[in-house]
């Protein structure tokens, strides 16, 4: 859906996201309720709603059991919108990377420090690709 909305392939945006969300309940074993994506906010385009951000909040509530992916979809997009948590350890900050683990600082020291000698190994300092 969201290589159609782009322009990127040929085909119906709007049908694939519809068919992406039935697929996503079918997974589950979930039946799909009848007006689900053509009432309330899952209709596609509904008031005025950014497609795109549509697509990758379906994409998002998909990937529930495993973060990762969904963090991967919010770093790419910014989508979608989330809202902090007063208990956050991070001070309401999305993580930017992810840290590197122990076992490369105790096995690959030279390379660990060199790599985190100008920010350290902070979830909040961007990588050396990530550039607005």
């Amino acid at each position: 859906a969201e290589a159609a909305e782009r322009g990127l392939i040929t085909g119906d945006a709007q049908a694939y996201y519809e068919q992406g969300v039935a697929q996503a309940f079918a997974y589950w074993g979930l039946e799909l309720p009848a007006d689900y994506p053509t009432t309330g906010n899952a209709t596609y385009g509904a008031n005025g709603a950014d497609p795109i951000e549509q697509i990758i909040t379906q994409k998002w509530l998909a990937h529930c059991v495993n973060g990762y992916e969904g963090w991967v979809e919010y770093r790419r997009t910014g989508f979608p919108a989330l809202k902090t948590i007063s208990a956050s350890l991070n001070n309401d900050l999305i993580p930017v990377r992810l840290p590197y683990p122990a076992d490369e600082q105790a096995l690959n020291r030279e390379n660990y420090e060199a790599a985190t000698a100008e920010n350290g190994n902070s979830i909040n300092a961007p990588v050396w690709w990530d550039q607005e």
